[in-house]
């Protein structure tokens, strides 16, 4: 039976809490306040994330020009494969930072270590995967892409603590500087590679410059010096959650990774190469709205996790924003998928258009499933969440095989669908034993909804009387992006509560400058 709403749970997986003390944490600040501070926090990584957002559109549209489709296909190839290591990267530590009220500079330390061990660990094993994926594919060229793919690991875990405890300490304009930098660094480093000819390298050294870079800049921006690996009291109960939501990941990875191997291997390097970019840019949003607002929900809500009306109202107040922000994306992606992509990708990209319109319509579900996370992680619930993904693991497996007959786009329809038939239940899963209730997450997400439908199609509509059909690309998107972001700022400020007090915050702000 799951514990009630508040209530510490029983079982080892699911201590909602710190080891050493089953009582809940010192009073905390209002839930108002609380979520205030969430927002706040919520808006800083948002406009870090649309900065991002431009640099990477901005080094995707120049590489997508100067590399052909084979060439993110050969790298696909290899990154499909080794996102199932990504799953053990942290171990789920970094979430174990920070959903846990209380934590030694000891526990600390050891968690730094273990990270770093982790890392270096996962970059050996890549590196012996290298034979195999040649054999597998039988191009000896991803050998080499695999080895230096492998740095990504070491590089990364160095400064996974440090991020953990930037969003621990909710000091989310550091965080998201240090992103910035490393994000623009690799971005310029991947342009200036295929500049030299470097080809595919261009975009494994984007990958290896991002994980490098943003570990240093998050290390400078939180001047923590980790003490010596030592055994300490608790370890075992950080291990054990951390090891549910790596059991959560690693069976995440075949959800979310096995279609590109299965592409690469039955459809070829071309289908894989446009199929890949095309759910990379379907991850946008996703990135943006669902795992963005998570980067303040989950410490926001971990803090008044033992109340249950302070719970609620974070949960609706950061999922309202969720919906806010990343319908319109997935919406306007779908409506206006043929200009995304000849403005992002460029006219050599055109038969990537079905399959992008359709992995927009399932990004909307994905991003508002991921809302489920804020809940299991901050209630400390790591084995009912464990165990969803065992269910729904199957699920998009057998859509996969489905839709694989169809190359990409059968992949990404039965993918579509999978995702939204199973958008409720995911819910209903999640909340049952939580102050939360089904009504809190689907009444939030209706309004903004009809809001970005509307903004979409009056950006459509306007835009085609507008403008001569000829000059579908970069300048009709330009003119569809500013009619729909008016009609969609209008349309939430008069109907979506957040909308209007958004506004006001942000006058303020500007009144305040």
């Amino acid at each position: 039976m799951p514990p009630t709403a508040g209530q510490p749970a029983t079982s080892v997986d699911d201590r909602p809490h710190g080891p050493t003390s089953p009582t809940p944490p010192p009073p905390r600040p209002g839930p108002r306040k609380f979520g205030e501070g969430a927002v706040s926090g919520a808006a800083v990584m948002t406009a870090a994330k649309v900065v991002g957002a431009v640099v990477a559109f901005s080094a995707l549209a120049i590489l997508a020009r100067l590399l052909p489709p084979e060439d993110y296909g050969l790298v696909a190839m290899v990154t499909s494969v080794t996102a199932f290591f990504v799953v053990f990267s942290d171990f789920g530590l970094a979430l174990v930072t920070i959903q846990r009220p209380n934590l030694s500079r000891e526990q600390l330390s050891t968690l730094f270590w273990l990270n770093l061990g982790f890392g270096l660990l996962l970059f050996a094993a890549t590196v012996g995967l290298a034979p195999l994926l040649v054999w597998f594919y039988g191009d000896p060229r991803l050998f080499w892409i695999t080895a230096a793919t492998a740095c990504v690991f070491p590089l990364g875990a160095v400064g996974v603590q440090h991020q953990a405890m930037l969003k621990r300490d909710m000091k989310f304009r550091r965080l998201a500087v240090a992103r910035i930098v490393g994000t623009t660094a690799a971005a310029v480093a991947a342009v200036a590679a295929a500049l030299l000819g470097a080809k595919w390298w261009s975009v494994v050294i984007q990958d290896v410059a991002i994980a490098g870079v943003t570990s240093a800049a998050c290390i400078v921006a939180y001047p923590w010096r980790p003490g010596p690996p030592r055994r300490c009291e608790g370890l075992g109960g950080l291990v054990r959650f951390g090891g549910a939501l790596t059991g959560h990941g690693m069976l995440g990875y075949f959800g979310n990774n096995m279609d590109n191997i299965l592409i690469g291997r039955f459809c070829g390097v071309a289908e894989l190469g446009l199929y890949s970019r095309s759910y990379a840019l379907m991850m946008r949003p996703i990135s943006f709205a669902g795992y963005g607002v998570g980067e303040t929900a989950i410490p926001a809500m971990s803090r008044v996790a033992y109340d249950p009306a302070a719970l609620r109202a974070s949960f609706r107040r950061m999922f309202s924003l969720c919906a806010l922000l990343g319908l319109p994306i997935c919406a306007c992606g779908a409506f206006w998928t043929d200009d995304v992509v000849l403005t992002i990708f460029g006219p050599k990209w055109t038969a990537a258009t079905p399959m992008l319109r359709v992995l927009f319509i399932a990004a909307a579900a994905r991003m508002l499933s991921a809302s489920t996370g804020w809940i299991y992680v901050a209630t400390g619930r790591p084995g009912r969440m464990l165990l969803w993904q065992a269910m729904w693991t199957p699920v998009a497996l057998a859509a996969f095989l489905a839709g694989l007959p169809w190359g990409g786009f059968g992949v990404a329809s039965a993918y579509a669908i999978a995702l939204w038939a199973t958008l409720l239940p995911a819910f209903w899963y999640c909340l049952r034993g939580t102050s939360v209730s089904l009504r809190d997450a689907i009444t939030p997400t209706l309004r903004p909804l009809l809001c970005a439908v509307a903004a979409a199609a009056a950006g459509l509509l306007l835009s085609d009387g507008l403008l001569s059909m000829s000059l579908a690309g970069p300048l009709r998107l330009i003119v569809r992006v500013a009619v729909g972001g008016v009609v969609y700022v209008a349309a939430t400020v008069l109907f979506v509560p957040l909308g209007r007090e958004s506004l006001r915050y942000l006058l303020a702000r500007f009144g305040r400058t």
